[in-house]
């Protein structure tokens, strides 16, 4: 590889457009020299490369989803009963592999009266920990419950234990704030965190200049009507980074030093529109049975109106209407396993 590299005079640092990095990809000679040896590697290779290319236009790549109807428990609406018919994934072990919680958008009735629950990204092959903050807001004049993501989400198992089995072979990170994502995307060095390392160690963001850790910019909420748990508001925001470090023997990778490198984050936002907010509105406000019997047709409803979307066209991220962040830096990556994290040194993006 170290030879090839040198003939092809493959730069470290490569400059490509947003809509390339993206969703329409880009060549390149070293997916080439791997697509000739796909039989030997047993490892799916993509003609070309972008961090959303191969999901572009695809009603088939998150795979089988199965997802609650709350017939028989309403508490069980919108939840995910398996992922290709699997309930526990190979990628993380314990709590941490097995497939729960909302698909992102559908949630039962009574969703707001609970403390936690969790959103599962197949993207990640893993849940994203919801809070409730108990505190109460208006979106169009309808009550809602506002959610925040977990401090625990990406933490490294020494504030939150129960995170530890993110840690493949537990072999955590020293540093706090990112999700180790290399079991989910066939050994890949790449990270998960909030934007800009928000909630994450002060050694992440303080090695790339220009990061500026923000609450009301990169945090992760949602906003779920009180009665219903129908979403109010959605603010998701994601970070990619990929750890850059030194490989023996491949020249290429001589000026690095041992750094979590953000890619790009991207902020998907959605408002429940106002005609459906009109329509809702009187169902939160008549007697207790009435209310019930009225929900249930609008979920009805609704749950014909989600299939029926799915169906002409498949969204990213559980259906969110999305909105892409600010590119960080240019797009890298390597196929080799990630260390420990040690604190990186103060370098430039």
């Amino acid at each position: 590889m170290n030879l090839f590299l040198k003939n092809a005079e493959k730069k470290l640092y490569i400059r490509k457009t947003v809509k390339e990095l993206l969703f329409e990809g880009y060549e390149d000679g070293i997916l080439d020299l791997l697509k000739k040896i796909e039989p030997i590697i047993h490892i799916p290779v993509e003609a070309r490369f972008g961090w959303f290319y191969p999901r572009n236009t695809s009603a088939t790549y998150d795979g089988l989803v199965n997802i609650h109807t709350g017939v028989e428990d309403v508490s069980q609406l919108g939840m995910m009963g398996a992922w290709n018919y699997m309930n526990e994934t190979p990628y993380y072990t314990g709590q941490c592999g097995t497939v729960r919680g909302s698909a992102g958008d559908l949630y039962p009735p009574t969703i707001s009266q609970q403390e936690f629950f969790s959103i599962y990204a197949t993207d990640i092959c893993s849940g994203i920990k919801m809070q409730s903050t108990k505190e109460a807001t208006l979106i169009k004049d309808l009550p809602g419950i506002i959610f925040k993501a977990d401090k625990s989400v990406f933490d490294n198992g020494t504030q939150s234990p129960e995170s530890s089995c993110y840690c493949p072979g537990n072999n955590c990170s020293e540093l706090s704030g990112i999700r180790d994502l290399s079991p989910c995307k066939k050994g890949a060095p790449a990270f998960l965190s909030f934007p800009h390392f928000y909630r994450g160690d002060p050694a992440l963001s303080g090695a790339i200049q220009g990061l500026k850790p923000n609450m009301s910019k990169h945090e992760f909420s949602l906003i779920l009507e009180k009665n219903t748990g129908i979403p109010l508001q959605v603010n998701a925001r994601l970070q990619i980074n990929i750890l850059l470090r030194k490989i023996k023997d491949l020249d290429i990778t001589s000026g690095l030093t041992h750094l979590v490198m953000p890619t790009l984050w991207f902020h998907q936002h959605t408002v429940i529109p106002q005609e459906m907010a009109d329509q809702l509105r009187p169902l939160t406000q008549v007697p207790s049975l009435a209310f019930t019997i009225a929900l249930s047709l609008f979920m009805a409803g609704l749950i014909g109106v989600l299939v029926g979307f799915v169906f002409v066209k498949k969204g990213y991220f559980s259906s969110m209407a999305s909105r892409e962040g600010p590119l960080l830096d240019d797009a890298r990556t390597e196929n080799n396993s990630s260390p420990p994290l040690n604190p990186p040194q103060q370098q430039s993006s």
